[in-house]
């Protein structure tokens, strides 16, 4: 039987890693929640908590949560732990799932950490501690709802773009005006000429990507016109090209960033630990990264091939 090297199988799971700063981020719109891993006795208190924080997550339908019956169809209904990234991904595509939701208990501590469901990295987790003085009963629905709540504060855009329902495109000419049509969901603190960011995000470390683990990118800028049953209208003012502006590009709203962390961060008036270049990427640079990205994508391909390749004659 052919046996691998050990230096080989770590070369291959190291690979992911190598490749992980060209990971983009995608739109989170879809999200599993699992229920709550807790001691038996704390049972029930655990499951009313699990739909208080899935509530808290649908609220104002910006996210679109899996019902418990769709999870107990597909036969996943069940407390979770941490999650490897190969099971977060095959949860992911299981559920048609852009993320993932564990939370559990240990040592009177409780944990919740999200997945990325399209690559199984972290993107978000946070631990709070139970109080000596309260039953953990009574702390479980608290304190799901306070972990919750910051991660929907984390998260850096607060809607994506969508195609015009008229033209069915991603930009329409309104006179002299180019406009798009951006989805926030049924939340309608929205004012004419809030400021308006379309942004990139890329993983820049192995730490969870909402937590200093990403890089972001402004590559329009614009402004909002209107607010009408969830769909946001803005006037795009400069952008680094228009392939940016797409349906599902992903879209930050400066004023809605302050207004989520005032009301839901867990530690208030912390500045935000995500690397944001907030001066707009041009054009010219915009190109420049592109073609930066594809031969530095394609030298670490053929050097990761190049390097196994020389084990496997040295091994054999």
């Amino acid at each position: 039987m052919l046996r691998i090297p050990s230096t080989i199988i770590v070369l291959m799971c190291l690979f992911p890693l190598f490749l992980e700063a060209q990971i983009e981020h995608k739109l989170i719109r879809r999200v599993a929640v699992f229920p709550i891993d807790s001691p038996s006795r704390e049972s029930k208190a655990a499951e009313e908590a699990w739909w208080k924080m899935r509530d808290l997550l649908a609220k104002n339908e910006r996210f679109l949560v899996a019902t418990k019956r769709f999870l107990l169809k597909n036969d996943v209904y069940q407390a979770r732990k941490e999650l490897e990234p190969s099971d977060v991904i095959i949860l992911g595509k299981l559920l048609d799932a852009h993320a993932v939701v564990v939370t559990f208990i240990r040592d009177r501590k409780m944990s919740m950490i999200v997945y990325d469901g399209y690559s199984g990295l972290k993107l978000w987790e946070r631990s709070l501690n139970f109080q000596p003085s309260q039953t953990m009963k009574e702390q479980i629905g608290p304190a799901s709802e306070r972990l919750m709540g910051d991660f929907i504060s984390q998260v850096p855009y607060q809607g994506f773009q969508i195609l015009d329902p008229v033209m069915k495109t991603s930009l329409v000419n309104e006179g002299d005006l180019k406009v798009a049509r951006v989805n926030v969901g049924s939340n309608g603190d929205f004012n004419e000429g809030d400021e308006v960011q379309w942004i990139q995000i890329f993983h820049s470390s192995t730490l969870p990507l909402f937590e200093s683990g990403a890089k972001m990118e402004v590559v329009a800028l614009g402004k909002v016109l209107k607010y009408e049953e969830g769909v946001v209208t803005v006037e795009v003012l400069r952008s680094a090209g228009n392939k940016f502006l797409v349906e599902g590009a992903l879209v930050r709203f400066p004023k809605q960033v302050k207004k989520l962390q005032e009301l839901y961060a867990i530690e208030k008036g912390i500045p935000s630990r995500l690397n944001l270049d907030t001066k707009l990427l041009s054009p010219e640079a915009a190109m420049e990264k592109e073609k930066e990205d594809e031969e530095r994508s394609l030298s670490t391909v053929l050097s990761w091939v190049s390097s196994l390749a020389i084990l496997l004659i040295l091994a054999f």
